[in-house]
This record gives structure tokens, sequence and C-alpha cells, in this order.
């Protein structure tokens, strides 16, 4: 880090503490990245830092949407099971009678 002065595209003076290479000497001119108004910035990304990003964030987004699906269709089958678990009672407390010979509560014998 260095203590430098540079002009931003207005002609503005500016002063300010910026990194530079360890072998720069007072004196020597290096390159700075500069925002809007002039003051020191750091330097854009380059493409391979756009890259990985969007692919992380291409990536993410799709794991969102697969554990979003999968939770939802977790949730649907469960109530299908739970539906479809009900519907054989129902259906069962009709046929197990007749099929098993027993009695149903509260039936007598003779009482078919």
């Amino acid at each position: 880090m260095a203590r430098a002065t540079w002009r931003d595209p207005a002609r503005r003076v500016h002063t300010g503490t910026v990194p530079v290479p360890a072998a720069t000497r007072r004196g020597d001119a290096v390159s700075l990245w500069t925002d809007d108004h002039g003051n020191a910035a750091t330097a854009p990304p380059g493409t391979p830092d756009i890259a990985l990003n969007a692919i992380g964030f291409g990536t993410g987004a799709f794991v969102g949407i697969a554990l979003a699906a999968g939770g939802v269709l977790y949730a649907r089958l469960r109530l299908v099971n739970a539906r479809s678990a009900q519907e054989w009672e129902r259906e069962w407390e009709s046929v197990e009678p007749a099929w098993s010979g027993r009695l149903r509560p509260g039936q007598g014998a003779g009482d078919d």
C-alpha cells in the first residue's frame, strides 16, 4: 500500500492509499481503477470470476427449485397415501365381516 495522487477524467486531483506492486518505487506510475466520482476502486471482475459466479448462482437456483419441487412432491404423495389408506379401511370394513365370518359389533347370530 502506498499514498498516491491521481487525476480523474474531469482533471480533479485525488489522493489516497492504494495497493501497489511490491517493487514500486516512489514516483513510479501505476495503473489505478476509479469509480464514477474519481475515487480509487477495485478492478472489475474478470471473465473467469463472472463465469464462476454465474455457475454458482445457476447451480444454487437449480438446487433450490429441485428441493422445493421434491418437498411438494413428497407432501403430495403423503396426502395421497393417507387418503388411500383411509379409503382402504372404509372398504375393508364393509368386506371383512362377510369375508372372515366374524360378526360386526352389535350383530347377533342370524342377523345377516
